[in-house]
């Protein structure tokens, strides 16, 4: 403003902003002290996050906010990482040997079972109590 001539309402106008913003001055507390029991705390439980770090604090008499807790986690560098799940196999796996003559290895392919109901002949030598349920395998085809 000194270098253009330029009064601070009028500079604050072409930029866009308030007066009030323009003499704001941040009177947020140093976070040292937090954040090294943070980084203590993070040390000795590996995987807590800082929601449980956060209950740890308030538990010790620490008066803060769960907000200002994970500013001040995620400025410390403190995130937990997640785990990578081992895939383990439920069997040993044995390798498949490749068939040297035709008819040596079948398979099946697209089968689905239908459930019918079997009853008795058309005489009705059967009574109705005796109908039971059975399945069937039939090979798929698209109707």
């Amino acid at each position: 403003m000194t270098k253009h001539q330029m009064g601070v309402t009028r500079a604050c106008g072409l930029i866009g902003i308030s007066r009030s913003l323009y003499r704001y001055e941040a009177k947020r507390p140093v976070d040292q002290e937090l954040k090294e029991r943070l980084c203590e705390l993070a040390a000795q439980k590996r995987r807590y996050g800082y929601r449980r770090l956060h209950v740890l604090l308030c538990r010790e008499g620490w008066e803060i906010n769960r907000k200002r807790t994970y500013r001040v986690y995620h400025e410390a560098g403190l995130m937990v990482r997640k785990r990578k799940r081992k895939r383990i196999a439920g069997v040993e796996r044995q390798i498949k040997v490749a068939p040297s003559a035709p008819n040596e290895s079948w398979s099946m392919d697209y089968v689905r079972i239908v459930p019918t109901l079997q009853r008795g002949n058309a005489a009705g030598d059967a009574p109705a109590s005796q109908h039971h349920e059975s399945t069937s395998i039939s090979p798929f085809c698209p109707e």
